[in-house]
């Protein structure tokens, strides 16, 4: 194994190590094994730069062929034990604020997964790279894609402290 291999693999566990430290602050029932889980995909996603599944299963520490991490990575972005928006709340507020006092772009960015079924995410512009915050799966019929983009849009606006008028306050 090489340097390199050495010191990423020591950074993705302090890195996975804080993240979990947080989640569980933030999310005190949750369980452990989805504490982890969720805590390896958000260091992976973090370390490799990108929300391609190819490049967040090549950050994972684990010695299997590249469609097995995609699979795993894939799993954990469809968990459906809490959705996203609660689970990634906390975390989203805390990264947000380190932007505290500065402007911030939101990326809305519904992308069609096959005729009939899209995703929606919101990220945070950042560097030249989009910070995944949330994200939706929908089906694509009438008014479903754009009340997606409408409720992550606001979700995004009360992160970052602002108001959403005709949405609850949560």
């Amino acid at each position: 194994m090489s340097r390199k291999h050495l010191i990423e693999k020591l950074q993705f566990a302090q890195l996975r190590t804080r993240l979990a430290d947080q989640m569980t602050q933030f999310h005190p029932g949750l369980r452990k094994t989805l504490l982890n889980n969720l805590s390896e995909l958000v260091a992976a996603i973090t370390m490799a730069h990108s929300v391609q599944l190819a490049a967040i299963g090549a950050k994972l520490p684990v010695d299997t062929d590249e469609e097995s991490r995609q699979q795993w990575v894939r799993r954990q972005l469809s968990n459906d034990t809490k959705g996203t928006l609660e689970l990634f709340r906390p975390l989203a507020q805390s990264l947000l604020a380190g932007f505290a006092g500065r402007s911030i772009r939101l990326i809305l960015d519904p992308t069609d997964l096959s005729d009939d079924l899209t995703i929606v995410q919101l990220a945070v512009a950042y560097r030249g790279r989009a910070l995944p915050l949330a994200w939706m799966t929908v089906y694509i019929k009438p008014s479903t894609v754009q009340e997606a983009i409408r409720l992550l849009y606001c979700q995004g606006q009360s992160l970052a402290a602002r108001r959403c008028p005709g949405l609850p306050d949560r």
